[in-house]
């Protein structure tokens, strides 16, 4: 899911909304974009490959190639100068869905690639139960490189194996990630010690009330969560909920209340996710995600009570539970500033400057910005945002360099873009 789907703002101060059924509405960038965008002092900007359409995620091969996931279902690959090679390095397009904002959502290389040769993809399965645009559920699996390619042939299947259609129709408890519109999340992402972290959307995304929205509540259901999963798919014994059966859904949950999770970063040294959840009709939140927390949703928004949702029995109770009930956000903005968060990473290292250092850099698909936010020690705010881009093409996702700097795709204009201190 690559919008929120519900109204949007057609840019960061644009007055006028859209009902989002293309990636129109206002957002198409020209060839030009790329030399546009406007960065912070201190920062250029190179375009690294271009050529790509609907460009969703970015990994980095050790060999120094580049891979490029688009939404339909390829993955790309691209030679250290940016050179976009024309055999794809992976071809599920047989299997993916792409109505709505469905697809291939997120990819990942293992850390020990070069050992295993692992390659890690989340996307929307198409299963034929139907019209395209009915409920179908996600799927994250596992793929082995040989040769030089992904063989699709490898597919191991790690979280959902059951389910075809709708999770709603599966018994509670089903090994399912629902799609039922378009509310995917995802992102995945490896701590030092080889586990997962895997963001999950809620499924959802007509304008009501949605079944979906409350199992983000249920630890015994895998969507709107942060799941915490080993290489083969198995809980852990050490996550909150966990039962002796490491197969089971509880057994997987590290954090719950999520509505879509788009993207999200392990901070550095403590390992604690940060999450990038798309809001509905007022705020888009980064959310900090420690082991057991509760982000909210469906009963909040941001920092504030769904309207929607507040009078249901679940919201009720969650509410006469007090504040401890749900985390507040680290920071929340509204439909004035932007309509689909998209969490980068934090910057870190010796090289990065001072002013900049531990900076968490995040950006707003639909408003075409990318900003850094300093964080204390605990989590909280410290200081106000900082721009470091605007006219940014769509950024769907962001990966930080140790330099400082940044790499984003620009969904828009299908490049990859390396945003960096002057060389």
């Amino acid at each position: 899911m690559l919008i929120a789907g519900a109204l949007v703002v057609a840019g960061a101060g644009g007055a006028a909304a859209c009902k989002l059924t293309s990636l129109d509405c206002g957002m198409r960038a020209s060839p030009s974009d790329a030399v546009s965008t406007e960065l912070a002092d201190g920062l250029q900007q190179d375009v690294v490959v271009s050529g790509v359409r609907e460009p969703t995620d970015v990994g980095f091969l050790p060999d120094g190639r580049i891979l490029i996931s688009q939404r339909d279902g390829l993955v790309r690959v691209a030679a250290p100068d940016g050179r976009l090679e024309p055999q794809p390095f992976l071809d599920l397009r047989d299997r993916v869905n792409t109505a709505f904002f469905r697809g291939l959502m997120a990819i990942q290389v293992d850390p020990a690639f070069a050992r295993n040769g692992f390659l890690y993809a989340l996307y929307v399965r198409e299963d034929d139960s139907g019209p395209a645009e009915g409920p179908r559920t996600v799927r994250l699996s596992r793929f082995t490189v040989r040769d030089g390619r992904a063989d699709a042939a490898s597919e191991r299947v790690l979280l959902g194996r059951d389910g075809r259609g709708s999770c709603g129709d599966l018994p509670r408890g089903s090994d399912c990630l629902p799609s039922d519109v378009d509310h995917d999340g995802g992102d995945i992402e490896f701590a030092r010690d080889g586990t997962m972290f895997v963001a999950t959307g809620d499924g959802g995304g007509k304008e009501r009330v949605e079944a979906t929205a409350f199992s983000a509540q249920d630890p015994g259901a895998l969507g709107g969560k942060v799941l915490r999963i080993t290489r083969n798919g198995r809980g852990l014994r050490d996550n909150p909920w966990a039962t002796g059966d490491l197969r089971a859904n509880r057994s997987k949950v590290w954090a719950m209340g999520f509505r879509n999770p788009f993207r999200m970063a392990l901070r550095p040294g403590s390992e604690t996710p940060y999450v990038g959840d798309v809001g509905w009709v007022t705020a888009e939140e980064i959310a900090v995600a420690p082991r057991g927390s509760n982000n909210g949703w469906p009963c909040f928004e941001g920092r504030e009570r769904q309207p929607v949702y507040a009078k249901t029995a679940l919201c009720r109770r969650m509410y006469e539970r007090g504040a401890t009930a749900a985390r507040a956000p680290v920071d929340a903005y509204g439909r004035d500033v932007g309509a689909t968060i998209v969490l980068g990473g934090f910057l870190s290292g010796p090289s990065v400057p001072r002013e900049r250092r531990g900076m968490l850099v995040y950006g707003d698909f639909v408003a075409g910005w990318i900003r850094g936010q300093r964080l204390d020690d605990r989590g909280r705010r410290d200081g106000q945002p900082v721009e470091l881009a605007s006219s940014a093409g769509a950024p769907s996702t962001i990966v930080t360099a140790p330099d400082g700097g940044f790499f984003y795709l620009s969904y828009s204009t299908g490049e990859l873009r390396r945003v960096h201190p002057p060389e």
